[in-house]
């Protein structure tokens, strides 16, 4: 069998090791005594407290006394600790369904699942309660909770909008069905909100467009940002970059398509020439246009050439 040896004094060395340690924590200890005797007063309150508080909850979500769960998640709801409401307010669906309290119930159960962030769950509730529940005088209020939702859901102005389009049309459905309603203000206010998070997207697409010089596809998308948002701040802008666009798209063109294009940048300048005349832009779309006359007009005299040269050539 084989035999280990202990290297002499290795032992010791251990002992005094682990001595020095046993040491060094004992002064550590005494020193956070010293100093921290009312902070870890406060901490063991704190932890009794959230222990006893925990302990409470998991009683009272084993209890068969609905009356009290009923209570204590409304008490829940409104120190906003939806989350523990929430779970309380779920099973009370269940147990007081087709009584008088399950609307309220209900009604809790929309609000827990909005005050969590949950909002595409909060929207379904709020829309079911209205249709389960369609006298109630609070319909009103869980019809616009529903198109809010839908707001809140809606994505940064970088990302795919379609939740954006579904939040507008639902906020114009309640303006229609209340007109008179209160909260009509401020559905237009968000309306308007929305809207400007689509311009955003449609202007970040043409400019894409442009910077990948793509001149023609950003010229259309340009234009289409004018026509969906007439009564936008960037309109100037938006003028400017469609005869810009057009210029562009004209100069890099073969050469039996430049006259053409480069034509309807000229064209865009004259129709928008009035509109920009008191903005920024004046001057560089000016400039483009001397560009876009000069470019024209040497082609114009190329074709002359071109003509004079095939006329001697025949005689």
């Amino acid at each position: 069998m084989r035999k280990f040896k202990i290297k002499p004094g290795s032992r010791l060395k251990s002992s005094r090791s682990f001595l020095t340690i046993s040491i060094e924590l004992q002064r550590f200890f005494r020193l956070m005594e010293g100093l921290n005797t009312k902070i870890s007063f406060l901490a063991c309150i704190f932890l009794l407290s959230l222990f006893t508080g925990c302990s409470e909850y998991q009683k009272l979500i084993k209890s068969s006394d609905y009356a009290l769960k009923y209570e204590k998640a409304k008490e829940y709801y409104n120190k906003k600790k939806y989350s523990k409401a929430l779970t309380l307010f779920e099973e009370l669906l269940t147990i007081y369904r087709g009584t008088t309290k399950a609307e309220e119930i209900y009604y809790y159960y929309a609000y827990s699942h909005y005050g969590v962030g949950d909002y595409i769950l909060a929207n379904h509730f709020f829309s079911t309660y209205s249709s389960i529940y369609p006298m109630s005088s609070r319909v009103e209020e869980c019809d616009f909770m529903a198109a809010y939702c839908h707001y809140l859901d809606s994505p940064r102005d970088v990302l795919e909008q379609s939740n954006t389009l579904l939040a507008i049309s639902e906020l114009q459905s309640f303006v229609n069905r209340y007109p008179q309603s209160t909260r009509v203000a401020r559905c237009n206010e968000l309306i308007e909100e929305l809207r400007k998070k689509l311009e955003n997207k449609a202007y970040r697409n043409a400019m894409q467009y442009y910077n990948m010089e793509k001149y023609n596809s950003a010229s259309v998308a340009f234009a289409n940002v004018l026509k969906e948002f007439p009564d936008t701040d960037r309109r100037f802008e938006l003028y400017y970059m469609i005869v810009k666009s057009n210029y562009m798209y004209g100069k890099l063109s073969v050469r039996s398509k430049k006259k053409e294009r480069l034509q309807l940048a000229k064209d865009n300048y004259i129709k928008f020439a009035d509109k920009l005349a008191s903005s920024k832009y004046a001057k560089p779309a000016q400039e483009i246009l001397e560009k876009v006359e000069a470019e024209l007009k040497y082609l114009e005299n190329e074709e002359k050439r071109l003509k004079e040269e095939k006329l001697r050539s025949k005689q």
